[in-house]
């Protein structure tokens, strides 16, 4: 009796998620979570337009926003090859994502007892 495989020539592989697109939606994802903590700390949203949808829908309507916007953004950049701008995009992103982590570790340090000064 022959041993059978799953694997077919026939066999079509599912499409892989691109990585450009992973991390794109990634630190997207991050500066969403980060920005939401440091709204709640009393913090503000830097970009004029996400502030005026926070005044108008919140804080988690303007964060539904903000991460629909990125997925349409990165989908039309890979959609259209576009991935070598959709990874400057994304670390660009990455750096405001780290400013967020940034200034929330200045909002949290004097609760944990750090010495950080304004």
């Amino acid at each position: 009796m022959r041993a059978t495989s799953l694997y077919t020539p026939t066999t079509i592989a599912a499409p892989r998620f691109p990585r450009p697109l992973m991390a794109w939606l990634g630190v997207n994802f991050l500066d969403a979570v980060l920005t939401y903590v440091l709204l709640g700390l009393g913090g503000i949203e830097g970009n004029p337009a996400l502030s005026k949808l926070a005044s108008v829908f919140g804080p988690v309507g303007m964060l539904t926003a903000k991460l629909s916007i990125a997925a349409a953004v990165g989908l039309a950049l890979t959609l259209r090859d576009r991935e070598p701008l959709l990874v400057l995009a994304s670390r660009l992103m990455g750096a405001v994502a780290a400013y967020n982590a940034i200034v929330l570790a200045f909002y949290l340090a004097p609760s944990m007892g750090m010495p950080f000064t304004y």
